[in-house]
């Protein structure tokens, strides 16, 4: 059950940090699968001070996307509502980060500035800037250290907010 996939990935990170992370000198590690969002509320507790950042996106989105690629409307709804729900558990905690898709694509800069302050990461202007080298890697680096940014920053999925309204929505559209 969760609890037990919640304990693996756990192992797994713990892993990640001590084998990929330290040798590289990284200071984070982003994890951006979508049904992570289910163990959200478990792993903060078991691993206190982890990070968890749940990119929120319009669920009328959401299941515009699912409905193009062939899935029902009422299974797009339902599965926007059981990842959104389960990502909200940990709402309240800490290590909890709540962000809009949407701000993240009309405000890059703005959003990955919370984003990386979650992260106790600096901000650098480059990482907007894929292949550009920043200025504190190339003041420290040894050997060829980029930065780098992921296509998306997320951990998981949607949010609540809105969610009759957007499901009526959706549901008339």
């Amino acid at each position: 059950g969760p609890p037990a996939e919640a304990d693996e990935c756990a192992r797994e990170l713990s892993w990640v940090a001590e084998h990929m992370c330290a040798p590289r000198r990284a200071s984070c590690f982003v994890e951006k699968t979508p049904t992570n969002v289910y163990n959200f509320e478990v792993l903060s507790r078991q691993m206190r001070g982890l990070p968890l950042i749940h990119q929120v996106r319009d669920g009328r989105d959401v299941a515009g996307s699912l409905v193009r690629r062939g899935k029902t409307l009422f299974y797009a709804g339902s599965r926007w509502l059981y990842d959104t729900a389960s990502g909200l558990r940990a709402r309240g905690r800490a290590s909890y980060l709540e962000t809009r898709y949407e701000d993240l694509v009309a405000d890059p800069a703005c959003t990955l500035r919370g984003v990386l302050a979650h992260l106790a990461v600096d901000y650098d202007p480059c990482i907007l800037e894929p292949g550009r080298e920043s200025s504190a890697s190339m003041a420290a680096r040894s050997g060829s250290v980029r930065c780098r940014m992921a296509k998306r920053v997320s951990a998981a999925t949607k949010s609540l907010r809105g969610i009759e309204g957007s499901l009526e929505s959706s549901l008339k559209g």
